[in-house]
């Protein structure tokens, strides 16, 4: 009978000691993929920034080109635009207040 039971017991251990070192290896690939997730959403977070300040300059150029018909009022045009927001940003800190 004991001979019977060590066979399987040497089975039991090798396949044991396989699945462990399986576990690992998994798990160390779990924790490389959780980084690369970590690094790929900072790096959205970052395009969705750069896109956001890109239409913005985007809509600031479309709204200069409809008012100035040449690159010097365009710039005028920019800064007075620029100006009306940060007075609007003042206001709506003040109404905040």
């Amino acid at each position: 009978m004991a001979g019977y039971i060590s066979p399987i017991l040497l089975s039991i251990r090798e396949k044991a000691a396989a699945l462990a070192d399986r576990n690992l290896e998994l798990t160390r690939i779990n924790r490389e993929q959780a980084a690369q997730i970590a690094d790929l959403k900072a790096e959205i977070g970052r395009l969705d920034a750069e896109v956001k300040a890109l239409k913005t300059d985007n809509d600031f150029l479309a709204v200069s080109h409809r008012l100035a018909a040449s690159p010097d009022e365009i710039v005028k045009s920019r800064r007075l635009i620029e100006g009306w927001i940060r007075e609007i940003d003042r206001c709506i800190a003040r109404i905040r207040e």
